[in-house]
């Protein structure tokens, strides 16, 4: 066999050796990860900054609204990210369910926020504002590595 067609025997099987690793992978690294939904996270950060408050109760029913549809994308978006290997669970409990049952309960609180704005209750809106769902374990996502992720969790 020649020189030449050994190397590019050797070649191809070092390319098909590489394929098949690759093939074999286990998701994205951590970093890869982190970087990913915090780029995610960063977007819906701004997106509800941009939103701003309701000036007048009238406001408030589509301030809620968009609100909700922001969180919506950015919990679809991180769901649907490939999390590393033997992670997942663990991003599922500080993280993800925490984060999805906010906005949940941020929707179906929102007729009962509409009303206590309309009506002026303060009472009813303080007892609302202690039933937004779960909390994200912010020391546990910081330890993760998420910056930007805990801010839209802390939302």
């Amino acid at each position: 066999m020649s020189r030449s067609r050994s190397r590019v025997l050797a070649a191809a099987a070092a390319g098909a050796l590489t394929v098949g690793l690759t093939a074999c992978s286990s998701g994205p690294s951590k970093e890869d990860y982190v970087s990913s939904a915090e780029q995610i996270c960063a977007d819906a950060n701004s997106e509800l900054e941009e939103l701003g408050e309701p000036e007048s109760p009238d406001q408030l029913s589509d301030f809620l609204d968009e609100g909700i549809a922001i969180g919506d994308d950015a919990v679809e978006e991180l769901e649907n990210l490939e999390k590393p290997e033997g992670d997942a669970d663990e991003l599922d409990r500080i993280f993800l369910e925490p984060v999805r049952g906010q906005v949940d309960a941020i929707r179906e609180l929102a007729p009962q926020l509409e009303e206590a704005v309309a009506n002026e209750d303060l009472e009813a809106l303080s007892e609302l504002e202690e039933q937004q769902g779960p909390e994200a374990d912010l020391d546990a996502m910081r330890d993760y590595g998420f910056d930007d992720c805990v801010e839209f969790a802390e939302q």
